[in-house]
């Protein structure tokens, strides 16, 4: 299994794959390398930060179809990683507005 699918799979989100990819690689992480459990916590900081993405984008709707998020439920799995890794400053904070 590579980096970018141990992401995919812990990943509750439906998103742009080169979100995944690039969330990788900005940690330092190649996407196509082979996936060790050594890697794991920093896997779980890359889709925390891709829930914090998904968090501060605006819901959608185009004609019946619309895309919604639980904001609640994404704010908490992120800020159960980030609490866990000691990431105070990535913390999802109600409410605060976050220019990405």
């Amino acid at each position: 299994m590579t980096n970018l699918e141990a992401l995919t799979t812990i990943s509750p989100f439906s998103v742009n794959p080169l979100l995944f990819e690039k969330t990788l690689e900005d940690r330092g992480i190649n996407a196509n390398g082979l996936y060790n459990s050594e890697l794991a916590s920093e896997i779980e900081v890359c889709a925390a930060l891709i829930a914090r993405v998904v968090y501060y984008q605006p819901d959608t709707s185009e004609g019946s179809l619309s895309v919604r998020y639980d904001r609640g439920a994404i704010r908490e799995f992120a800020n159960k990683i980030f609490r866990k890794n000691k990431m105070f400053d990535n913390l999802i904070i109600k409410n605060k507005i976050q220019f990405i």
